[in-house]
């Protein structure tokens, strides 16, 4: 599996954009607190600038709220950089981007609230979200604050969809251009399987993907949803998995008419 993602990000790592922005002290804070959200090792009470009045009740929601982060939305294995940032007086607001060899049609950016106080940067508990901190509730700060937060929304979605389209028309591009290397239309429907298996042994994601027609919009899924399905297949050692037959050199086929 290692391979494969490496092969597969090696073919798109060129066209990413984003990838090598300058850093930002504050957005290493930022990157730090994403990934002990990852890893589940966010502390709220030591590691973020929750404050000392959060009830019980809405410390579980805070827990249970970056519980689903970490499950449903940030991997462990993400490549975490640091984005953008826009300052508000002694509010922050930071954007981090999150990728993966095996996603590269789903980049995400994080936004991270922080809070200045005696002199250090802190972080709030939710991502994207001054909320459940003690930063003084005056109308100036309040608009700080919501000003910040609404750009952290706006960006998210911006950035996220405008990474996304380049990736997919790049990575279409490339696709089209491995299938047309294949010679694909040359090949008899015998040879077709017989080809696509060896192309599934060899764990090859683009040339499976263009093999099965990817570059000409002939996907029963979506782009996205089809590497997803393929890549964890590749992964599978079960031998009782009929992707574990298909893929492994040990297997014999008999292509029948």
């Amino acid at each position: 599996m290692k391979q494969l993602t490496i092969t597969l990000f090696a073919s798109l790592v060129f066209f990413l954009p984003g990838l090598a922005q300058e850093k930002d002290p504050k957005g290493e804070l930022a990157i730090t607190y994403l990934k002990r959200i990852a890893k589940g090792e966010l502390d709220l009470t030591k590691h973020t600038d929750l404050s000392q009045n959060c009830s019980i009740a809405r410390r579980k929601i805070i827990r249970d709220r970056l519980n689903r982060v970490q499950s449903e939305y940030l991997r462990e294995d993400y490549s975490l950089t640091f984005e953008a940032v826009k300052e508000e007086g002694q509010f922050s607001a930071i954007l981090i981007r999150a990728d993966h060899p095996s996603s590269p049609l789903s980049s995400r950016i994080f936004p991270v609230a922080l809070l200045q106080k005696d002199g250090a940067w802190t972080v709030a508990p939710l991502p994207g979200s001054f909320a459940n901190t003690a930063y003084g509730y005056d109308e100036n700060v309040e608009k700080k604050v919501k000003n910040l937060e609404n750009w952290m929304a706006i960006e998210k979605v911006k950035r996220e969809t405008n990474y996304r389209k380049q990736a997919a028309n790049k990575f279409e591009a490339k696709l089209a251009e491995i299938e047309k290397q294949l010679q694909l239309e040359k090949l008899t429907a015998r040879k077709s399987v017989s080809h696509f298996i060896e192309l599934c042994q060899g764990k090859n994601l683009m040339k499976i993907l263009a093999a099965m027609g990817a570059a000409s919009d002939e996907l029963p899924e979506s782009l996205e949803e089809t590497i997803s399905t393929i890549t964890r297949g590749l992964e599978i050692d079960d031998p009782e998995s009929d992707w574990h037959v298909v893929t492994s050199r040990s297997s014999v086929f008999e292509v029948l008419n």
